[in-house]
Order: structure tokens, then C-alpha cells, then sequence
């Protein structure tokens, strides 16, 4: 189990698909880039093995 040090959903599914070296099961990602200057991210926790893995409830996170 990582010891994450950082709250957002997007930046530890980033943690831990370069530990696992890939997708994560139980994790759905989507990137949309506004503009040149907004993206938004929204990371969705599909099942109990993505609420495990990344530490968050089964829900869609999303951060700018």
C-alpha cells in the first residue's frame, strides 16, 4: 500500500500507474482541454479496487 502524500484523486492515480507501470482497475480517467491555459481532469473510482488503490470514495473527482 503507497503512502500518498497528496489529497488529489488525479495525482495519485499518476502515483500509482507509474509504481504499477499501467491502468489501474477501478479507475476511469478524461481529460478536456479548455484552452490553452485550462484542462480539466476527471478521475472516476468505478469499484472497491479503485476506492482501495487510490484511497477515495467510488464517485467522479474532478480538478482543474
Amino acid at each position: 500500500m503507497y503512502n500518498f502524500r497528496t489529497d488529489l484523486a488525479l495525482e495519485r492515480r499518476e502515483i500509482l500507474e507509474k509504481i504499477n507501470k499501467g491502468q489501474i482497475d477501478g479507475i476511469e480517467t478524461e481529460e478536456k482541454e479548455i484552452n490553452e491555459r485550462i484542462k480539466v481532469s476527471k478521475v472516476k473510482v468505478t469499484n472497491e479496487a479503485g476506492e482501495q488503490a487510490i484511497r477515495k470514495t467510488k464517485t467522479e473527482h474532478t480538478s482543474q
